[in-house]
């Protein structure tokens, strides 16, 4: 079973490549099991190249099998298979074996073939993407100076090897982390601007899948999965990061950058969703952080108006109307036209529900600016645009009523109209306020109207009420008693007791005992007939 010839290292990295190749890891491994089991007999070279052996099977039959080294796809074996088989894996082996060589190599030859084609496609994946980068780093290299247009296909060849995966925030980093790293030194100015840019554009991939279509937004049909919505959410925050910087002082050149991204902000704030306003908050924070302080002319703000008339013009049923409206709100705000503004922003709310942050806004830019009296009239103004939002918005907006009041006290009697005026859905805020400035009576006057039970308020609520005007809780807490007695029940009778027990106390606390002592006779001596109420009055020891 000697071998007449030797294989030398080129023909047995053929050999393994040729496994490789020729059979299934399946296959390699039940051959191996074969060769383990030293199945294999009477292995032969006839001559060069040529293997020939037997290979035992089950019980007593063997399968001749004859393989030819340098082209293993004729061997041959008598088994039903032929030649692809277990039997011809078996005699390799044990040719391996006889020869010297390591027989996992050729047990292994599948895996270690893959393995070397990974690392081959991974060199050559390596190699093309530094030839495309530095492609993309040549095109870049005049970024400056070319349009925001070429900027934006630019932008599409950096993220393009990002195309199939999901849009989610790890897309989104990856995505402005090829775009950044493309980027050439600029000039700081420059550098914010291209930065914003790049945001914008990746947001726009961010959000392009829920498009209809068409690709023009629409007000309705429009859903953002969680993880695209904190994507997007993330490259809003960013960008309105990035414009609360500011900028430094503006050679004419990077003017004429600034003017041509407003062009691209104003569309998109004018076809973006109402449901998720991503541009059109950036839009706003442009104005306020970027171009208002470098372009103060009226003219600028007049000039917008025009542009957003011929956008609508031309862009027609794509446009979101509530949008158009907010937008020409904030021109005519800064031209100080606030009628003309505050009509705006109620002709959009007529339309549905504006957002509270797009109003707060505007009380926050007036307190920067240090003009109170215009705050003021935006105050009042903005409350009733909340009605239809989240309760929650009222917390913040009594908030902006406590800084007001601390600068004009004499404001309160505007609050008290305007909280009014936003009946019933300024509840809770009202009567806060009324508790807060010690309108304990006003307070009083709203629970009794509203038939609020005295046993849902909490202790901390009544307090106040109890410590400086405790009379004005008799009339709440009779009427309510009288109430729990008509249910005719022992629950009612039960939370009777509880209230009767809170009017002795009040009584004491007015060192009124004498009535007291009168009220609670005729009381039971009128719901005489109630014999579970009369238990009741007795286990609360409130009469004999």
């Amino acid at each position: 079973m000697n071998p007449t010839s030797t294989i030398d290292d080129a023909q047995w990295q053929a050999l393994i490549r040729q496994v490789a190749d020729q059979f299934d890891d399946l296959t390699i491994k039940r051959g191996f099991q074969d060769y383990k089991q030293d199945r294999v007999q009477e292995l032969t070279l006839p001559r060069a190249g040529v293997v020939e052996a037997l290979v035992a099977g089950n019980e007593l039959t063997r399968c001749r099998v004859r393989i030819k080294l340098d082209n293993v796809t004729e061997s041959e074996c008598a088994c039903p298979a032929g030649g692809g088989c277990k039997h011809v894996v078996a005699v390799l082996l044990a040719y391996a074996n006889l020869q010297g060589r390591l027989v996992h190599q050729l047990v292994n030859a599948k895996s270690a073939a893959a393995m070397e084609a990974a690392r081959v496609k991974a060199e050559a994946a390596a190699a093309g993407k530094a030839s495309r980068s530095a492609q993309l780093r040549e095109r870049a290299a005049g970024l400056a100076e070319l349009p925001i247009a070429a900027w934006r296909e630019l932008f599409a060849a950096c993220i393009a090897p990002l195309a199939e995966q999901v849009r989610n925030a790890q897309y989104a980093s990856g995505a402005l982390a090829a775009i950044y790293e493309t980027l050439p030194p600029l000039t700081p100015v420059m550098e914010r601007v291209a930065g914003l840019h790049a945001e914008l554009f990746v947001l726009e991939q961010v959000t392009k899948p829920a498009q209809p279509t068409g690709g023009t937004w629409s007000g309705g049909g429009l859903f953002l999965g969680f993880h695209t919505h904190a994507a997007a959410a993330e490259l809003q925050e960013a960008a309105l990061t990035r414009l609360a910087e500011g900028l430094p002082s503006l050679s004419p050149a990077e003017r004429g950058y600034l003017r041509d991204t407003l062009v691209y902000l104003r569309e998109g704030m004018l076809t973006e969703p109402q449901a998720y306003p991503y541009i059109t908050e950036l839009y706003v924070a442009y104005w306020r952080y970027w171009m208002r302080p470098l372009f103060e002319e009226a003219e600028t703000l007049t000039g917008e108006l025009a542009a957003l008339d011929a956008a609508e013009a031309r862009l027609g049923a794509a446009v979101t109307r509530i949008h158009a409206l907010q937008a020409r709100g904030w021109m005519r705000f800064w031209l100080g036209e606030d009628a003309e503004a505050i009509d705006l922003l109620r002709s959009a709310a007529a339309k549905t529900r504006v957002k509270p942050d797009s109003l707060f806004v505007y009380l926050d830019e007036l307190r920067e600016q240090g003009q109170p009296e215009r705050q003021l009239d935006w105050l009042c103004a903005v409350g009733p645009l909340l009605i239809g939002n989240r309760q929650d918005s009222l917390d913040r907006y009594g908030r902006y009523w406590d800084d007001m009041l601390q600068l004009a006290p004499e404001a309160e009697s505007r609050m008290w109209e305007t909280l009014e005026d936003m009946l019933p859905f300024a509840g809770s805020l009202y009567e806060n306020k009324l508790i807060e400035r010690g309108r304990w009576r006003q307070w009083m006057d709203v629970q009794l109207s509203a038939g609020v039970e005295p046993l849902d308020l909490r202790v901390s609520e009544l307090a106040p009420i109890e410590k400086h005007e405790p009379q004005l809780l008799l009339p709440f807490y009779h009427q309510a008693v009288e109430r729990h007695v008509l249910e005719k029940n022992r629950h009612g009778y039960k939370a009777a007791v509880k209230l009767l027990k809170r009017l002795a106390k009040l009584y004491k606390k007015l060192k009124q005992d004498e009535r007291w002592e009168w009220f609670i006779e005729a009381f039971a001596e009128r719901h005489g007939r109630l014999r579970a109420l009369q238990e009741e009055l007795r286990k609360g020891k409130l009469i004999p």
